[in-house]
C-alpha cells in the first residue's frame, strides 16, 4: 500500500525541471522526497557536490549522494542547474573516485579530457562527453 508522504502537499516541480527527475527515475530508480532537489541546488552552488568532469560551456557533471536513497547520482549540469541525471558507468564511477581524491588531498584542478580517456571501463572505451547539449 502507498501512503502519502504529507510533506508533498502543495509541493510541486516546475516544468524546467521534468527531465531531470524523469531521468533519475528511468536511470536510477529514484524519485526525490520533498526538498532533496533543493538540497542538491545548494550543493552545486556551494561546490559541495563533487565535481566529477568539467565541458565546454558552462556545463560539468557533479556527484551527489542523495540523503533518503543513500545513492550517489551523477548530474549534468549547466550553469549550475541540473539538467539531467547522468547514467552511471563504471567510467564515471573511476572518474569520481580519482576527482575525489583530488579533493582530500587539496589539488583542486578538474580532470582533464586526457586523463579521462585514461580511465578504463569496459562499458565505454570511447566515452564521449558530449552527446547531451544542454541549454
Amino acid at each position: 500500500m502507498v501512503v502519502f508522504d504529507p510533506r508533498w502537499e502543495g509541493a510541486s516541480i516546475p516544468d524546467e525541471h521534468w527531465h531531470f527527475h524523469r531521468q533519475l527515475l528511468a536511470r536510477y530508480g529514484i524519485v526525490m522526497a520533498p526538498g532533496e532537489f533543493s538540497g542538491l541546488l545548494h550543493a552545486i552552488r556551494t561546490k559541495e557536490a563533487l565535481l566529477v568532469k568539467r565541458q565546454p560551456r558552462r556545463r560539468a557533471i557533479y556527484a551527489y549522494r542523495l540523503p533518503t536513497a543513500k545513492k550517489i547520482i551523477y548530474v549534468l549540469a549547466s550553469k549550475d542547474v541540473p539538467y539531467t541525471a547522468w547514467p552511471p558507468s563504471g567510467k564515471m564511477n573511476a572518474l569520481r573516485k580519482l576527482a575525489r581524491d583530488r579533493r582530500f588531498s587539496g589539488e583542486c584542478r578538474s580532470i582533464t579530457e586526457s586523463e579521462s580517456r585514461n580511465i578504463a571501463s569496459s562499458e565505454a572505451a570511447d566515452f564521449d562527453f558530449t552527446l547531451i547539449k544542454a541549454p
